[in-house]
């Protein structure tokens, strides 16, 4: 459920990781306070959990989560690399959920893993290795479209 592309489809919901303990998904209202829980444990794949959040009523954010995802689109990656495409770029391989909301704003987050992007954004790999790092660590050298798009992070809060 760590996978990205998993609960940031959806607003306003986020998991928590505490170490040594199941994953939960806490959904909030508005003010911040716990309007239900539920185990992960007892969800055995990621369709599962898209499953519920249809059934709690919450709409799919679709997105892409790289500017790259409308070139690989084209050129046949979301048949050839279905698992990395259908988390990364559902808006162009047209696999919104039916009622989803469309942004046409791409996410910014870190397609390698966040400690290899902030570690080689400051070794200078932003600059010394531009293509590669504004394609896997764009939130890492500050490449995002959007200015603050993920300001909602913290270092306390583990998002999928």
């Amino acid at each position: 459920m760590r996978d990205d592309g998993q609960a940031d489809r959806y607003a306003k919901v986020r998991i928590n990781y505490v170490d040594h303990h199941n994953p939960d998904l806490i959904l909030f209202d508005d003010k911040e306070n716990e309007l239900n829980r539920i185990d992960l444990t007892r969800l055995r794949t990621s369709e599962s959990m898209h499953k519920l959040m249809v059934l709690l009523g919450l709409r799919e954010i679709c997105r892409n989560a790289n500017p790259s995802c409308a070139d690989w689109a084209a050129q046949g990656e979301c048949e050839r690399n279905a698992a990395f495409m259908s988390a990364s770029c559902r808006k162009s391989c047209s696999l919104c959920g039916e009622n989803a909301t469309v942004d046409e704003t791409v996410a910014c987050k870190d397609l390698s893993p966040a400690h290899d992007c902030q570690y080689w954004a400051t070794m200078g790999q932003c600059y010394d290795n531009a293509a590669f790092m504004t394609a896997n660590c764009a939130k890492a050298c500050g490449a995002c479209a959007t200015e603050g798009a993920d300001d909602a992070d913290n270092a306390d809060k583990d998002e999928l």
